[in-house]
């Protein structure tokens, strides 16, 4: 079976109104039409499908497109790419089988474009280059340097050199010319392309780059290290180590005799223990007696409440007992004792009341009762109240002689400990200290001496891993016989055009680019010159993989060959030539562009010959005339806008007219 086959089969456009399909065959494809009938949105859509980040849709198509599928073959499976044409963001559906198959029983692969947001199924990159039985591999972005980052390879970066867009045809800016970063990660997937730079190879170049980045860091960790302890006036760690040692038994000696001081204190100190019992007694003792006596003091004060109100209520009795005998009818009008007012019945009954004599003479006896033996307790309690207050000054005299015994003994005892303790206490801190400054210099060393064993390893690694990488370098296809074998492609094809002056020509390995008398491409000032070379540079690396095993499809799309060649070339491309070196390059000259389809056909027919499937798609305005029957089989859709019928109108053939107004 043909490794890496990729053929287009059908193209699908959902419209709002119908659908519009364009059918593909193995080998030459051609799309003619006038300008702004859709031929050049039929590339676009298949770029699109094949993971194009947008597309610029012309006028009808956004009127009237939903969706798009492409039908094709991949290896001896069949898919069908479905993407949404009016939002990118849509994860891509790929159904394996062809597009009249689809029913809603089909599950399609959920594939998304970019690693910012993977879909269920993955990466159409991955999807892509694993059904082309493509190694999908990490490269470097700046091939020179050992560190360098790496980049995911993607079926993007190969299709690059599959489709030549009317942008690019004869541009200066060929494959990102004009961006560098671009331009020399194309030059590795150029690499991978012809295998000199394969799976294994790549896969060391990242282990290399993963090494010298790990590398580097170490020693930009060693630098820093290095120069802070040479400010630090460092010592070696063998000093700091005999250092340590002497600061350690210092340390010991200083702790032994701070333990002894501690005991002699302790031991002292047992000559006042009675002392501290005592005094602990008598003030347990002092505040028991401030609860007795705060007790007392509120029994008293609660008998002197009784007693008084006993007396206002003894008031009340003697105050009654008078008024009865002062006014001892109270049914008969009553001459008032303080006023002399006579008091009628009705005020009498209103404001006195009949008290029995007896009643109140016996309850103002029990009344003085209460009174006498109320009195009796609360002296009592004052004489308890007295007894406590004075014990209570006796205990603390007492506490106040034993603490200043006390604190005397204390003082005497233990006050020649405490300057020698503290002396030691502060030597000792300060031994720590100088044993913890010497302990982090010490690890600082000892890290300095890791990261030295680090490099020494990673270059070990690194020495290992060159070996390896030069002996697979050698290994692989040489870079020079693949660059001359393209050479040889480019320049029979400019011979078969017959260009002026065919001299210097040959495939940069700088650049990886075409180089033709002796001028880089980008140099060429004929716009005309360069749409030869740069659809000749594209034609040898597909003659290439005709010839021979590599990393890419039989598969190319050219968009408007004829670009510059004296035929409709849009003015925004015409900046970008010389009309005079276009001129002189004789680029009018018909016979170059009829030329440039017979090397399409011979191509084909080598194909044929070598029993492999291949296929060009070209999209150009028209023919040329000496070999137009030639080219009509080829034929695979012809847009005419003026068309009676024969032919559609555009890819978009039933679009009403869009008002512009």
């Amino acid at each position: 079976m043909q490794k890496h086959l990729l053929i287009l089969t059908k193209l699908r456009i959902i419209g709002s109104r119908k659908n519009y399909d364009v059918n593909f065959s193995t080998g030459l494809n051609i799309i003619l039409g006038d300008s702004d009938t859709g031929k050049s949105s039929i590339l676009e859509l298949i770029n699109y499908c094949f993971g194009a980040s947008s597309i610029n849709l012309c006028d009808e198509l956004e009127a009237t497109g939903k969706f798009c599928l492409l039908e094709l073959r991949l290896g001896s499976d069949i898919f069908t790419i479905k993407r949404d044409l009016l939002n990118n963001k849509l994860w891509i559906s790929i159904y394996n089988c062809t597009i009249d198959s689809i029913t809603t029983n089909h599950t399609p692969y959920l594939l998304s474009t970019s690693v910012q947001k993977i879909a269920p199924d993955g990466l159409l990159s991955d999807f892509m280059l694993s059904r082309l039985d493509l190694p999908i591999i990490n490269i470097k972005q700046a091939p020179t340097k050992d560190d360098s980052t790496m980049a995911r390879l993607s079926f993007r970066d190969i299709f690059k050199y599959l489709y030549l867009d009317q942008d690019d045809i004869g541009s200066k800016g060929l494959l990102d010319q004009k961006n560098f970063v671009i331009a020399l990660k194309n030059r590795q997937v150029f690499k991978y392309i012809f295998d000199f730079l394969d799976e294994e190879i790549s896969e060391l170049q990242g282990n290399i780059a993963e090494t010298t980045t790990a590398r580097n860091a170490f020693s930009q960790r060693l630098r820093i290290i290095t120069e802070f302890l040479a400010e630090a006036n460092f010592e070696n760690s063998k000093q700091i180590t005999s250092g340590m040692s002497i600061l350690q038994e210092k340390l010991e000696a200083s702790q032994s005799a701070i333990d002894d001081i501690s005991k002699k204190m302790h031991s002292n100190t047992e000559a006042v223990s009675d002392a501290r019992k005592t005094l602990f007694t008598l003030r347990n003792t002092e505040n028991s007696l401030r609860m007795l006596l705060q007790n007392t003091q509120k029994n008293i004060e609660r008998y002197v409440r009784l007693k008084n109100d006993y007396f206002q209520d003894l008031d009340k009795l003697v105050t009654a007992k008078k008024l009865v005998q002062a006014i001892p009818d109270l049914t008969a009008p009553t001459k008032c004792p303080i006023c002399s007012n006579i008091l009628s019945k009705p005020i009498l009954e209103s404001y006195f009341h009949n008290h029995d004599v007896e009643i109140i003479s016996f309850e103002t006896k029990s009344l003085k009762q209460k009174i006498r033996e109320i009195s009796s307790i609360l002296d009592s309690e004052r004489l308890k109240q007295q007894d406590f207050e004075v014990q209570l000054e006796t205990h603390k005299q007492s506490i106040r002689e034993i603490s200043v015994f006390f604190d005397e003994q204390t003082k005497n005892m233990i006050s020649p400990y405490i300057e020698e303790r503290d002396a030691l206490i502060s030597l000792t801190a300060k031994i720590q200290e100088e044993i913890r400054h010497k302990n982090d210099f010490l690890k600082i060393s000892n890290k300095k001496t890791m990261i030295i064993d680090q490099i020494e390893t990673c270059n070990a690694s690194l020495a290992s891993l060159q070996k390896k990488l030069e002996e697979l370098i050698s290994k692989a296809p040489s870079e020079e016989e693949i660059l001359g074998t393209l050479s040889n492609y480019l320049r029979r094809y400019l011979d078969f055009i017959s260009i002026s002056n065919r001299t210097g020509i040959h495939i940069s390995s700088k650049t990886y680019l075409p180089i033709i008398r002796g001028r880089d491409y980008v140099n060429l000032t004929s716009g005309g010159l360069r749409t030869i070379v740069s659809v000749g540079y594209f034609l040898s690396i597909f003659n290439y993989s005709l010839d021979k095993n590599v990393s890419i499809p039989s598969f190319l799309m050219l968009d408007s060959i004829g670009k510059y060649l004296s035929k409709t070339t849009k003015r925004k491309y015409m900046d970008e030539t010389d009309a005079r070196e276009d001129k002189k390059e004789n680029i009018s000259d018909p016979k170059k562009y009829e030329h440039m389809y017979k090397y399409l056909l011979a191509l084909i027919d080598i194909a044929t010959r070598n029993g492999k499937e291949s296929q060009i798609i070209i999209v150009d305005n028209d023919l040329p005339l000496t070999i137009e029957s030639e080219l009509s089989d080829h034929i695979i859709i012809e847009f005419h806008p003026d068309s009676d019928g024969s032919h559609p109108v555009g890819l978009i053939d039933d679009a009403p007219p869009i008002d512009y107004s």
